[in-house]
């Protein structure tokens, strides 16, 4: 009976604690509703009783967005033509939906009704992606294809969140914005980036982008990999040469002793050696006085031991291994 006791007591417990995350799960869901595809496509209708009048009439009426169409015309998007009408394949009206009911007032001296046109802003990310996705599948786009069930579809991030349509001919964001935009987000891999070890993401050698697939992919942290040192060995080659003798980090991994953005020790070392070979290799023992005691504390290990990564010469000493 006691232990029965005390088994219904730990369910209790364990019920207890569980009904708060169960409660904040189900706030999260409605707080960012998952439709069906469907639905998302019957966001992005706008008015039904709403006509496609061209963009030519729509700026005719409001000169507002003159600029904005500028941009549009030419940029890649404003470049498609159909090959038998030689029309745009793209305007203002194939995102923001019919334009009729939004001028519908403008000619008599009123500014354009925009609430008329697809709220983009107000709609869930999904939605907002799908816009894009209607002209830019998986099918046609490789990239595209880890979308779907990337990181950053199922964080609620959209296509217009990263990619400003408006803010010039350029349709994609160039190096610099790219690290701007990924740090909006990425704080803490922008803090990083500033220690003095670390890989020249600011200079713009690197981009995020160089290492990281941001539609979405297969491998940890969305590499555009499949594992890290593959991708690693694409810069740093000389480490990825063949040896006799590999050092078991190689094997576990480069992170196992580097990090990636940037690291306060030299070399991008996740912790300054020779503390950082300590975790895993004993000390040395040192004459002294002619008696051998273990020493509590080394110089850097890599001043002998300076082919960490690999070496073909065959140790013949106890702690002679990766030698130069």
């Amino acid at each position: 009976m006691k232990k029965r006791g005390r088994a219904t007591v730990r369910l209790v417990l364990v019920l207890g604690a569980a009904v708060p995350l169960f409660a904040a799960c189900a706030a999260l869901r409605q707080g960012h509703p998952i439709f069906s595809q469907q639905e998302y496509e019957r966001m992005l209708v706008g008015p039904i009783e709403a006509d496609y009048v061209g963009q030519t009439n729509c700026l005719a009426a409001c000169h507002v967005h003159d600029g904005l169409a500028a941009y549009l015309e030419r940029s890649v998007h404003g470049q498609q033509l159909s090959q038998d009408r030689n029309l745009p394949l793209f305007d203002c009206e194939t995102c923001h939906g019919a334009g009729s009911l939004a001028i519908e007032n403008a000619a008599q001296d009123k500014a354009c009704d925009t609430t008329q046109f697809v709220r983009l802003s107000e709609l869930p990310a999904g939605a907002r992606s799908l816009q894009c996705l209607k002209c830019h599948t998986a099918m046609s786009e490789t990239a595209l294809q880890g979308w779907a069930g990337g990181a950053h579809a199922a964080a609620g991030v959209s296509c217009p969140d990263c990619h400003k349509l408006h803010q010039g001919i350029e349709q994609k964001p160039s190096g610099k914005q790219i690290a701007e935009t990924c740090f909006a987000c990425h704080a803490d891999v922008e803090a990083e980036t500033a220690y003095f070890s670390r890989h020249p993401i600011r200079e713009g050698k690197l981009t995020c982008v160089t290492c990281h697939e941001p539609h979405g992919s297969a491998s940890d942290a969305m590499l555009v990999t499949t594992d890290a040192e593959t991708l690693c060995f694409k810069c740093h080659a000389a480490q990825a040469a063949p040896a006799l003798f590999e050092h078991g980090g190689g094997t576990n991994g480069c992170t196992t002793c580097h990090r990636p953005h940037g690291s306060p020790f030299r070399d991008l070392l996740t912790l300054q050696d020779p503390f950082l070979c300590l975790q895993c290799h004993a000390g040395h023992a040192s004459p002294q006085d002619g008696t051998a005691r273990k020493a509590a504390f080394f110089t850097r290990c890599t001043t002998c031991h300076s082919q960490i990564h690999g070496t073909d010469i065959q140790s013949t000493l106890p702690g002679s291994a990766f030698l130069k």
